[in-house]
């Protein structure tokens, strides 16, 4: 018969693919969307497709990544100490890092032109433009973040997944018509779409709030670990930006086209910790004895299970649901496995990270990603005297991998020293 600690482990793990059911079939529609725009547009277009949506995207996630899991773990604390209202704690959050939100906003205009300029090509005039455009639409993610947080770290799991399959569906149906209809570059704004209006809503909530006297005395710093986080995030996302010219460097457009849909396939992987995190990080961050909660080693290990099978899936479903892929992008089984090895170590260096958020091991999380740049870049220098085309592209893939397998090194270094922080 199954132990106690098995059924408790099993239980745990079924109500946390129960309460993220609705966050992963969004994704998975997200999936079919624009795996179908790969297969309708040319491999150049959708290799620009990737390039604007890793750089606007990526810029935006800094933020909202950032804002996501440190408000998840404030919120989880302010619901153990008796508020539960998602409303009050939403406002205090946006009221205390509102500098930093017009800050963001500021920044994401200026770097997303000259992030493209670095990365692919200097802008015309008139791209500049529509550059900082979507650098500016970009700003609405970190919003849209801070209220799923709030929603899944009060106990709300279900509506925080819901939540999030809607900004999926919405957004993926929104990138296809307009991918389709004005072009690759409009399709980011698609996929950026429910976050514009989440972010309206949540901007009234906050507004009415203040006026009613409703702001709580928030239970802990809304900007506790922003810091850290910001400079994380950027080393992590001048990681990718590294990565993405590299690929493009050896690859050119049609490298960087069997990479973008090598990453939509990959993406089934950084689900796992993507969205159960969301649920977990409260847990881990405001732990009650009373209830079977995650603990940190439980909670890591499941992800590393999860990578692996996730890989496998993911691998068979390019292979025998679309063949027709394989054969349009050249290279793309042995990219997406070399992705796959990368994407499953990120899946559990992002784990870790979510640790360290809810630990407060704030210098721990900064030197791993810290560690993650110093190997990209070294490895990328080797790579680019080597081989071109796709095989170099991939070459640039598994640079990657190493690089995550490092930070993961340093996350269990830092974390088993106790009182680090």
């Amino acid at each position: 018969m199954p132990s106690s600690n098995s059924r408790a482990l099993l239980r745990r793990a079924t109500h946390l693919v129960v309460v993220t059911l609705p966050a992963f079939g969004g994704r998975g529609v997200q999936f079919l969307a624009l795996a179908a725009m790969a297969l309708l547009v040319s491999p150049a277009d959708y290799g620009r497709f990737t390039t604007l949506q890793v750089l606007v995207l990526g810029l935006a996630s800094i933020a909202g990544s950032t804002m996501g899991t440190s408000a998840n773990a404030i919120a989880a604390r302010a619901a153990r100490a008796g508020t539960r209202d998602v409303r009050p704690i939403l406002a205090s959050l946006l009221i205390g890092r509102r500098r930093v939100l017009v800050l963001n906003a500021l920044v994401s205009v200026v770097a997303v032109p000259v992030g493209y300029a670095i990365v692919v090509e200097l802008p015309t005039a008139t791209d500049v433009f529509a550059l900082a455009g979507f650098g500016l639409l970009s700003a609405v993610l970190p919003l849209g973040e801070t209220v799923v947080a709030v929603l899944a770290g009060t106990g709300r799991y279900r509506t925080a997944s819901w939540t999030d399959a809607v900004r999926a569906v919405v957004g993926a149906g929104l990138a296809l018509v307009l991918g389709m209809t004005a072009g690759p570059w409009w399709a980011v704004v698609g996929m950026l779409s429910v976050d514009g209006v989440i972010a309206a809503v949540a901007v009234v909530v906050t507004l009415t709030a203040v006026r009613s006297g409703a702001v709580p005395e928030p239970v802990a710093d809304p900007r506790a670990g922003l810091l850290a986080g910001f400079s994380a995030n950027v080393m992590g996302q001048v990681t990718n930006w590294i990565v993405l010219w590299a690929i493009g460097a050896v690859g050119g457009a049609a490298g960087l086209g069997v990479y973008g849909v090598a990453l939509r396939f990959a993406s089934i992987v950084t689900l796992a910790p993507q969205y159960f995190g969301k649920t977990v990080i409260g847990q881990l961050a405001a732990p009650d004895p009373s209830k079977n909660l995650w603990t940190p080693r439980s909670f890591v290990a499941m992800l590393g299970a999860l990578s692996v099978s996730g890989s496998a899936a993911s691998l068979g479903l390019l292979v025998v649901v679309f063949p027709a892929l394989a054969e349009r992008y050249d290279g793309l089984v042995v990219m997406l496995s070399a992705v796959l090895i990368a994407t499953s170590l990120r899946a559990v260096l992002i784990g870790l990270g979510h640790v360290c958020v809810a630990r407060g091991h704030w210098r721990t999380w900064v030197l791993a990603d810290a560690t993650s740049l110093v190997v990209t870049v070294f490895g990328v220098l080797l790579v680019l005297g080597g081989s071109a085309g796709v095989a170099g592209a991939t070459l640039v893939v598994i640079v990657t991998a190493a690089a995550n397998a490092a930070g993961i090194a340093t996350r269990f270094f830092g974390l088993s020293r106790p009182g680090a922080a």
